[in-house]
């Protein structure tokens, strides 16, 4: 991901982006949940799912 200047952002700023946005969006219960804590994980299986559901990967690449 690019930042303002178009350089690639810092991995921790990334991470703290996400943990923002995660509390701003979710319950406090989910937040704390491995669920809430763990969205590389989700994404990941998203992608697998519709990887095996027959979506091209091609499109699948540009949804991710």
């Amino acid at each position: 991901m690019q930042g303002e200047s178009g350089g690639i952002l810092a991995g921790s700023v990334m991470r703290r982006a996400w943990r923002s946005t995660r509390k701003a969006v979710l319950p406090p219960h989910v937040f704390e949940s491995p669920t809430g804590q763990r969205v590389l994980d989700n994404r990941n299986t998203r992608l697998m799912k519709w990887l095996s559901d027959g979506i091209p990967p091609a499109q699948v690449a540009e949804w991710a």
